[in-house]
């Protein structure tokens, strides 16, 4: 009896301890996280610009002009995937979107299929590409000071 309530309890705790980022209050479908400040444009892009390096992101691309920032490609952790993040800031507010890319090719007697980009959305399971390139996505959102953090489909 005791080894049973002892696998219990290390069933629960393997599963309360193994998600770093609990989802669960964000809608399904969520593809933007829209992050409210009172810093101006430019100010916002140079916050964000400091908080990727700062948190070893490599930056592939930036427009001044149009306030964008693009992220190079970050490996999903133990999938063969990777993502990245296209950020736009304006005054009072960052917009934060991803694409992520299963690198894996598909033969269908001749026919082969690509890999392409897909959009980072919060859906699948957990453990899934989709799910785990939202949770980066958030995990980075979090590390934004903010004073209101919105979801959008």
């Amino acid at each position: 009896m005791k080894y049973i309530i002892a696998i219990i309890a290390l069933m629960y705790a393997t599963d309360t301890f193994s998600q770093k980022t609990d989802l669960k209050h964000i809608p399904k479908k969520t593809t933007k996280i829209i992050l409210e400040n009172d810093l101006s444009k430019d100010d916002n892009f140079s916050y964000v610009i400091e908080t990727l390096l700062d948190n070893d992101f490599s930056i592939a691309d930036k427009d001044a002009e149009y306030a964008t920032i693009e992220t190079d490609l970050e490996e999903v952790n133990g999938l063969n995937a990777s993502y990245h993040f296209i950020i736009r800031t304006k005054a009072n507010q960052i917009i934060i979107r991803g694409k992520y890319i299963i690198h894996a090719t598909i033969d269908y007697g001749g026919a082969e299929s690509k890999p392409s980009f897909s959009n980072i959305e919060n859906r699948g399971m957990r453990g899934s590409v989709s799910k785990k390139s939202f949770a980066a996505m958030y995990e980075f959102a979090q590390l934004l000071e903010s004073d209101k953090m919105n979801f959008e489909l």
